[in-house]
């Protein structure tokens, strides 16, 4: 006896999947160049 799993993706819901890792990505690059750039009391979170 073989079970099988079979799967199905809604090719919409992969696309905003994409989208939002893409953003995601973008977003903690531009952090990490913040930070990086930060100076003295700049770098410090309050």
């Amino acid at each position: 006896m073989t079970d099988t799993l079979t799967g199905i993706y809604n090719p919409y819901i992969v696309v905003v999947s994409a989208l939002v890792a893409v953003l995601a990505s973008y977003t903690a690059l531009q952090l990490a160049a913040q930070v990086k750039a930060a100076r003295g009391a700049d770098r410090q979170l309050s």
